[in-house]
């Protein structure tokens, strides 16, 4: 049991750092497109590219924000399956003693 809540913190903690991530390569992507769009230097194409790739990637990072946001919840199921355990083994160990 305790190997499969750590297994389960694990995967969270991993999916939380991967969306960090993604957020700050998009922040990142997003600056460089900014400033490549203020440039005035006449070439519109490398604007439109990084916008593309900040649309990937946006579109990453809400995949990954729903990975994240369900594995939350697997882990909160899997805490009160445990929770819920206990306390029927509790019960039955407190009829029994009476």
């Amino acid at each position: 049991m305790t190997s499969t809540l750590k297994k389960m913190s694990k995967h969270t903690n991993k999916v939380s750092g991967e969306v960090q991530e993604a957020k700050e390569k998009l922040t990142k992507l997003e600056e460089r497109a900014k400033r490549l769009g203020e440039e005035p230097n006449g070439e519109s194409k490398p604007a439109i590219s990084a916008a593309e790739q900040a649309d990937q990637l946006q579109q990453q990072v809400d995949e990954l924000t729903e990975k994240l946001e369900n594995a939350q919840r697997a882990q909160k199921q899997l805490f009160l399956i445990v929770f819920q355990r206990f306390i029927m083994i509790l019960t039955e160990h407190i009829v029994r003693s009476e």
